[in-house]
Order: C-alpha cells, then sequence, then structure tokens
C-alpha cells in the first residue's frame, strides 16, 4: 500500500527510489513513474463517465461479475468469484486494502460465484467480516 501511495503521489517522469529484496539480496533501485495504462476506468468510458447500473457496491467497494472485457483488463485466468471494479478513496473496502482487479472467492467463508450471491450474502452482514480473493484473505471492517 506504500508503494501505491508514492507512485501516485509522484509526477509522470519522476525517479523514485525503491528497496527491493531480490534472489534474498536487499538493492537499492530507482524506478521512473510512468502513466497509467487504460486501466478499469476506461472499461466504462461511456457517457458522463457512468459504470453498469446493476454492479453491487458493499463497503465502497463495486463489483461485478467477470466478464472478458474484466479478464483482459485485469489479466484474469478465472471465471469464478466477482471482480472489484471500482473502490471509493478512504472507505473500509480501501483501507482493508482492497484494490480493483480483486477476485472475490468467498465472504465469510460462503463461495461467491455472481454478483447476485454476494449481494445476498453481503446484505446479512453485520459487524466486521472476511473476505477471500485471489491475493489472499482481508478483513472488511465495518
Amino acid at each position: 500500500r506504500d508503494l501505491i501511495k508514492m507512485v501516485s503521489a509522484s509526477e509522470v517522469g519522476a525517479s523514485i527510489p525503491l528497496k527491493i529484496v531480490r534472489a534474498g539480496k536487499p538493492m537499492n533501485i530507482q524506478v521512473k513513474i510512468g502513466s497509467t495504462p487504460a486501466g478499469p476506468e476506461s472499461m466504462y468510458a461511456v457517457k458522463d463517465q457512468e459504470k453498469p447500473q446493476d454492479t453491487v457496491t458493499f463497503r465502497g467497494m463495486t463489483v461485478d461479475d467477470i466478464s472478458s472485457l474484466h479478464k483482459s483488463t485485469y489479466r484474469l485466468k478465472s471465471d469464478n468469484g466477482v471482480v472489484i471494479i471500482d473502490i471509493e478513496a478512504n472507505s473500509v473496502a480501501d483501507l482493508s486494502g482492497l484494490v480493483p482487479g480483486d477476485v472475490i472467492l468467498k465472504v465469510e467463508n460462503q463461495t461467491i460465484e455472481n454478483k447476485k450471491q454476494f449481494d445476498s450474502v453481503v446484505s446479512k452482514i453485520k459487524g466486521s467480516c472476511l473476505v477471500k480473493t485471489n491475493r489472499g484473505y482481508f478483513v472488511v471492517r465495518e
């Protein structure tokens, strides 16, 4: 998350120092900041930048069923689960570490196959919940 914040706060073309570990050895490198490639926002390049009406939103994250467009945009290999297509800045979902392109596979140990099922599961949640994604587990607080 620190890297994302550092990159988003930098100007395109700037070089920033980065400490990494490669093959078990720490290294200091300079990284040049590039422009953002066409990403999730461009998927919905429709009038007034509206997202599809049939998406589901929960605690600041918007999810959709995985389509071929999502697979291409986020480089997804699976049809299982739902994909996060938007995260509201400083929302509970944002603070939990979830990002657009994450695929939600389970919520509170219930397998998620589509956005309708996701909506049904999250509508019953009170308090914090555990979300399993393709990147691991995240706690999404209330």
